[in-house]
């Protein structure tokens, strides 16, 4: 599975969530003969669990983070973490939008109708958006985060978001030892569709 089809088909899974929660809220309602607090916790959380459930399952093929560089030498988010966010933000959607006509006063609806559609372009932001991403070149190292990018030399010590990209921590921290180590092999660098920028067993 590609790694943009997991970011994508965390979209459906969210506004499944959304759907479920506004559902759930709606069945389980307070007033309602079967509204009581077991029931409405249950329905809630399965509106929660089950797409995110799914989601991961249908998305297992990405779990494992690879021992190799992405395109053009650089390793961007993990798809599942930004997906099960995203998920989770269309949950949180659902909740403010099921307020919409129960709050008592038109301005709060206004409000919470405002809040579910931000949250819900929020989680696709958060899916799509393919930073942080760090791309190695001939001239070292750049970190592409949410608000800016950072770049340093291969000489040059820079912080890397290690636990947030998908790629295996081993592979990038010997991928990087090897090319500060080795000069000569920087040139490789510049693939617009690269192999892994050195087999595992070959690097230090």
């Amino acid at each position: 599975m590609a790694i943009r089809t997991a970011r994508l088909l965390a979209l459906p899974f969210a506004l499944l969530a959304c759907v479920l929660r506004v559902a759930g809220q709606a069945w389980a309602h307070p007033g309602s003969f079967r509204s009581t607090f077991l029931t409405f916790l249950v329905v809630h959380l399965i509106s929660l669990v089950l797409p995110t459930v799914a989601y991961v399952l249908v998305t297992r093929p990405v779990r494992k983070r690879p021992a190799a560089w992405g395109p053009d030498f650089s390793a961007g988010p993990n798809p599942q973490t930004r997906g099960i966010l995203a998920v989770v933000l269309g949950w949180n959607a659902g909740f403010a939008l099921v307020q919409v006509g129960d709050t008592g006063g038109t301005g709060l609806d206004v409000f919470m109708l405002v809040f579910g559609l931000l949250t819900l372009v929020t989680a696709v932001v958060v899916a799509l958006n393919e930073r942080p991403t760090v791309t190695i070149g001939p001239a070292g190292i750049t970190v592409r985060g949410w608000f800016g990018s950072r770049r340093a030399g291969w000489d040059e010590p820079i912080r890397l978001p290690v636990a947030k990209l998908h790629i295996d921590p081993g592979f990038l921290a010997r991928s990087l030892a090897f090319y500060r180590a080795h000069p000569e092999h920087r040139a490789e660098l510049v693939a617009e569709v690269p192999v892994p920028a050195r087999p595992a067993h070959s690097l230090p």
